[in-house]
């Protein structure tokens, strides 16, 4: 079976990168296969970020060229009901120039699964444990963000978890998740102390995750929540030693003809300090207080995005809205930070394996709560195309 299983691979390699065209899959006839595939994505267009993001006297507008860091390389092997699946990232790490040289090669998701009548069990390293359905927006997701993430949409992230799915009937299926905790970190200096102490947080359980599917024909929903704890220990006195994180989340998707509508909206609680990190709202965490407590920041949010096909194109309009609110902790100005994004772009399938997406998309950033006169943070604005080869 390693014989086989090595053979598998190495055909499957040589197979793949000689014929970029497509997926290359592999079968033996005896419940073991293969397959290799990725998506290659350029960007190209403009950048334009405000004054007050820049720190600048003016506006400043630069050159996007980069590849995105969602670029990979995806395959799995299977042998009867038992798989691995993994995919390599090979976009741009973030932020450059354009034109650097700076790609990162990573291990983006790496997990086995074991199929049982109708369920399935995961083990490894994933994402979709929370999130379903992402609005159109791609351009930048080096530089700023992708599918609104944290500008209306979120991102669970890729963590090692344990996931089990039963698929009930075509119309319903089900998981439950059990997801690997982030760490979070506390600092401060003690009374007559030069340097400062610092303890790092641990989870006496894992993340929480369930998720829904359900299928009516024209309309699907897509209902998920999770819950996440986190501990500290020797804290000085007065330190809070645990902080709660909880998202529940409705995505909503109407395909009818050559409409499709995607809707959604979510409501938590330190969202930012469960889902991947990076990718969320920075204000969306909780708050430590000078005095060592701690103080929650709840979250609403959620985009709309509406597409017609004619054709090999489909133009895209879409729409979200991100709010973190922290009352207790920012006392100062504003408490609380609403940020917004809304585009339009236009998918052209020009074949089965290659599309180009013009877009333009504008993003608020919001005022900076807690600051005196909660000055505005900025807005950036991107315009261009990216060009994605499938297979």
């Amino acid at each position: 079976m390693r014989k086989l299983g090595l053979c598998l691979l190495v055909l499957g390699l040589v197979v793949a990168f000689a014929i970029p065209a497509f997926a290359y899959t592999i079968e033996d006839g005896k419940g073991n296969k293969m397959m290799i595939g990725g998506t290659w994505m350029v960007d190209f267009g403009a950048w334009n970020k405000s004054k007050e993001r820049t720190g600048l006297t003016s506006d400043n507008t630069q050159l996007m060229l980069n590849v995105p860091a969602h670029t990979s390389l995806r395959g799995f092997v299977e042998s009867g009901n038992t798989g691995a699946f993994f995919e390599f990232g090979a976009g741009t790490a973030a932020a450059v120039p354009a034109g650097t040289d700076a790609s990162n090669f990573t291990t983006r998701k790496m997990y086995g699964y074991y199929n049982f009548g109708n369920c399935n069990l995961l083990i490894g390293k994933n994402d979709g444990w929370l999130f379903s359905l992402v609005p159109q927006q791609r351009l930048g997701a080096n530089i700023l963000t992708v599918w609104d993430f944290g500008f209306g949409n979120f991102y669970d992230g890729r963590f090692t978890q344990i996931r089990f799915t039963q698929n009930v009937s075509k119309q319903f299926t089900y998981a439950l998740s059990l997801v690997a905790n982030q760490a979070v970190n506390t600092t401060w200096t003690a009374s007559g102390a030069t340097t400062a102490t610092t303890r790092g947080s641990y989870a006496q359980i894992p993340t929480l995750a369930a998720k829904v599917s359900m299928n009516f024909g024209v309309v699907s929903l897509f209902p998920a929540a999770a819950w996440s704890q986190i501990k500290w220990d020797s804290l000085p006195g007065g330190y809070d030693d645990s902080a709660t994180a909880y998202y529940a989340v409705l995505p909503v998707k109407v395909v009818a003809g050559p409409f499709t509508g995607l809707f959604q909206v979510g409501y938590g609680q330190n969202i930012g300090n469960m889902l991947n990190p990076g990718n969320e709202n920075t204000y969306q965490v909780f708050q430590r207080l000078a005095n060592g407590q701690v103080k929650n920041t709840t979250a609403i949010n959620g985009f709309v995005d509406l597409g017609w096909t004619i054709g090999p194109i489909t133009p895209h309009v879409y729409f979200g809205y991100d709010n973190a609110d922290n009352s207790d902790a920012w006392r100062t100005g504003d408490s609380n930070n609403r940020r917004l994004s809304y585009g339009a772009a236009v998918n052209y399938q020009i074949s089965p394996n290659f599309m180009v997406s013009p877009e333009l998309t504008f993003f608020d950033f919001g005022k900076a709560p807690n600051t005196a006169g909660s000055p505005d943070i900025g807005k950036d604005w991107m315009a261009g195309a990216q060009f994605v080869f499938a297979f």
